[in-house]
C-alpha cells in the first residue's frame, strides 16, 4: 500500500497540529462560548487541564510550541486524559480544518488508498515511533477527516 509521511513532507506541513496561522474558534471544556484558538496544538494542550486558569495559559501562549511544553509541564492533568486525548485531538483537526479550505484540499490531494503517515519517529502515540510501528493515531484521523470531506465537502449548520 502507497504511503504519504505527512510529519517529513513540507508540502503537507499545514495538516500537522504545529501549523502556524491556522487558527480556529472552538469551544473550550471550561466555558459555553467559543473562544479563538491560534493553533490546533494550543486547542489540543489546552484539553489536558479542567482549570480554566491554566486552560487560558496554555490558549495565549505565543507559538505552538510554548503550547506544548506548558501542555507537559503545568499541572495537575484531568485524571481522565487518556481516555480523552483521541477525541480532543480530533476535535482540534475537525474544527481547524472547517475553517481553512485550504487545509482541506491538501488533505483531499491525498487519494483514497493512499495511507497517510504520522512519521515521527519520537512519538509512538500520535506517530510512527523509533520502531515504525506506533499507532499513527495523527495519520488515523487525518484518513477520517479524508473521508469525511470527500463525502461532505461543504459545512451543514444546524
Amino acid at each position: 500500500m502507497a504511503e504519504v509521511d505527512v510529519f517529513n513532507s513540507p508540502e503537507f506541513y499545514c495538516l500537522g497540529n504545529f501549523a502556524a496561522g491556522y487558527g480556529f474558534w472552538a469551544k473550550g471544556s471550561s466555558t459555553l462560548q467559543r473562544q479563538w484558538w491560534p493553533s490546533a496544538e494550543h486547542f489540543f494542550q489546552a484539553g489536558k487541564f479542567l482549570a480554566p486558569e491554566l486552560q487560558e495559559q496554555i490558549r495565549r501562549a505565543e507559538e505552538p510550541g510554548i503550547a506544548k511544553h506548558l501542555g507537559r509541564t503545568l499541572a495537575p492533568l484531568r485524571e481522565d486524559w487518556e481516555e480523552c486525548k483521541r477525541e480532543r485531538l480530533r476535535q482540534a483537526m475537525l474544527d481547524k480544518f472547517w475553517r481553512h479550505r485550504e487545509v482541506r484540499e491538501t488533505l483531499l490531494r491525498i487519494p483514497e488508498g493512499v495511507r497517510i503517515v504520522n512519521g515521527n519517529t519520537a512519538d509512538a502515540y500520535f506517530g510512527t515511533g523509533p520502531d515504525g510501528r506506533g499507532e499513527n493515531i495523527i495519520g488515523e484521523e487525518l484518513q477520517c477527516l479524508r473521508s469525511l470531506y470527500s463525502t461532505f465537502p461543504q459545512r451543514r449548520q444546524l
